[in-house]
């Protein structure tokens, strides 16, 4: 499947997408293994959004501050630390934006659309 050229399309039904963009909105780094597990994602799941949030630009990988290469059990590694870009912080206050529109609405607006929107 190819991914849409607006990263908010994706993110509109991408939920686990979403979730990860907030999650990790706080401006602090985050260990991808503590994020997954806190988010509750299966492991896949939490590959390809992370995958899909740093193809838009979203979302940077790097190395964590201070760390240095060391074994690991497939041989050798580094601890990996991740942030949203500015570009990603614009993209989430479009969302909530968004959100909060939904909100305002939400006595108008059909079921699906509250869970979808306003259930995180």
């Amino acid at each position: 499947m190819k991914l849409p050229d607006d990263p908010l399309e994706w993110l509109s039904y991408n939920h686990p997408g979403r979730e990860l963009l907030q999650a990790i909105s706080d401006g602090k780094e985050h260990a991808p293994l503590e994020l997954r597990k806190t988010c509750g994602m299966h492991p896949e799941t939490f590959r390809r959004a992370i995958h899909t949030l740093e193809l838009y630009g979203l979302l940077e990988v790097h190395a964590t501050e201070g760390e240095r290469l060391h074994r690991v059990p497939k041989g050798w590694g580094i601890q990996v630390s991740m942030e949203v870009t500015p570009q990603g912080r614009q993209v989430l206050s479009v969302l909530q934006g968004f959100v909060a529109v939904v909100r305002d609405h939400a006595r108008g607006l059909p079921k699906a659309t509250k869970e979808r929107w306003l259930t995180a």
